[in-house]
């Protein structure tokens, strides 16, 4: 993740019976008593993210409230499990690593932090995120809860080691991810649904996991592209959630909203200089559904055109359809790849490991696909892709976004060779939420495409 250090100038506005026969005597009735009070609905935040070098940067984030002269609402909590890295030294970090837990407290206008765990503990589990939630719903429990993750995010691919690479947040000491499939055990373990998630983390908008998080998230925010942490993640949505006048089903998507706004207002300052390609959508979860019925429709008729030309052969298939699959496979190799898209291969070198990620634009994909091959049905099923990723994006913000109109979705994409190779079959891509309802894989192992990133020595 790369990452530019800013002060906030923060201006806060402030908003901030059962009745039976009695014989008793009665004294006289007082004054009718007036409305009652309604009640506010109560949130809690909560923060999990790991060091390195991010350290300084998840500080500033964590500690922006120090900041607030009136505080924060008293119906909104903000609980959080931080792991410092070894050698980092501040205030709450002694230098020798480890995990802390924080409390906002309302009455000092502070966090207040406590030594959780050495730096021995895993960040990158199941087990230690559940825990975590299941203590931060009983130190704060609320109406609804919102979760925040900082750190360096991955996206679905195994090039590595199964989990550790379809991952959220690193663990800085262990060097491997706190994966997809252990946030969304941690959610089922702690019974826990989320009215908002927000991943302040590199390529992480990818369709496979919205899938994933689709039953345990109402509101997902996640960015395709390289992310900076701006420093006022936690201080936007707070600040949005104190501005709400009435609750409804898409209030939080519009406290959301705000804080995109916000960052977007931030990296589009001049000031800022912001030669990084990125943006940060919105995703109604709900809908990633429509998603799915529309990607399966075009994987099934790409698939039946693969299966014809095995069948007739080439010759024949281009003289009775005018194409063959390999133009089907150059349309997929040619397609957009989020990060070498815009940058310079020189600039590449400096962030070398990005060239591990295998992630294509989906709704870029399907229409290269439908212009190579001229054909009605493919046509149809990419609009129909491309209509139900419009409406699942609640709202998307976005900077230097270059070689698209729009980005929407990213999706794995390798060639029939890579997938075995690389090990996708063996890393459980086919049991995938996104691959059980679409059928992607399909794809997968039929194409023969080239892309970008397998034409380096180090893939």
């Amino acid at each position: 993740m790369r990452i530019r250090l800013h002060h906030l100038a923060i201006i806060l506005t402030l908003l901030i019976s059962a009745c039976g026969k009695d014989t008793t005597p009665q004294s006289q009735p007082g004054p009718e008593p007036g409305p009652e009070t309604e009640t506010k609905r109560t949130f809690t935040i909560m923060f999990y993210c790991c060091g390195g070098e991010l350290d300084q940067y998840n500080e500033e984030v964590i500690n922006i409230y120090h900041k607030m002269d009136t505080g924060i609402a008293e119906n909104i909590n903000v609980v959080g499990q931080i792991k410092w890295s070894e050698g980092y030294r501040s205030e709450y970090a002694d230098g020798k690593g480890g995990v802390s837990r924080l409390k906002y407290d309302h009455k000092s206008n502070r966090n207040i932090y406590s030594k959780f765990a050495d730096a021995e503990y895993h960040m990158n589990c199941t087990e230690s995120l559940a825990q975590f939630i299941t203590w931060a719903k009983e130190e704060a429990p609320a109406d609804e809860y919102i979760m925040i993750f900082a750190g360096h995010g991955n996206g679905y691919h195994p090039a590595f080691d199964r989990n550790d690479t379809r991952g959220i947040i690193r663990d800085d000491k262990l060097t491997s991810y706190l994966g997809i499939q252990d946030i969304c055990q941690a959610c089922e373990m702690t019974d826990t649904h989320f009215s908002l998630m927000e991943m302040v983390c590199c390529l992480v908008n990818c369709i496979e996991y919205a899938s994933e998080l689709a039953p345990y998230v109402d509101y997902y925010i996640a960015s395709c592209h390289v992310t900076t942490i701006s420093g006022g993640e936690l201080y936007y949505i707070t600040e949005a959630l104190m501005q709400m006048e009435e609750y409804d089903a898409r209030s939080i998507a519009d406290c959301a909203k705000s804080l995109v706004d916000m960052t977007y207002d931030y990296y589009e300052d001049p000031k800022m200089h912001m030669e990084l390609t990125t943006e940060h959508s919105i995703t109604e979860c709900s809908k990633v559904g429509n998603i799915h019925e529309a990607t399966r429709s075009f994987v099934d008729k790409v698939i039946a055109l693969y299966d014809t030309e095995l069948e007739i052969g080439r010759e024949a298939m281009l003289e009775q359809y005018g194409f063959t699959t390999e133009d089907i496979d150059n349309a997929l190799s040619s397609s957009y790849y989020p990060v070498l898209a815009t940058f310079s291969e020189d600039y590449m070198k400096k962030v070398e490991w990005y060239r591990l990620n295998f992630m294509h634009e989906v709704v870029d994909v399907v229409y290269r696909v439908a212009e190579a091959t001229l054909d009605a049905e493919i046509y149809a099923a990419a609009d129909s892709i491309r209509k139900a990723s419009e409406e699942a994006i609640y709202y998307q913000r976005a900077v230097n976004v270059e070689a698209v109109d729009k980005v929407y979705y990213t999706v794995t994409l390798v060639n029939r060779d890579q997938y075995e190779s690389l090990g996708y079959a063996d890393g459980g891509y086919e049991d995938s939420a996104f691959d059980r309802a679409t059928g992607w894989s399909r794809l997968l192992k039929r194409n023969n495409g080239l892309y970008v990133h397998s034409q380096h020595k180090d893939n």
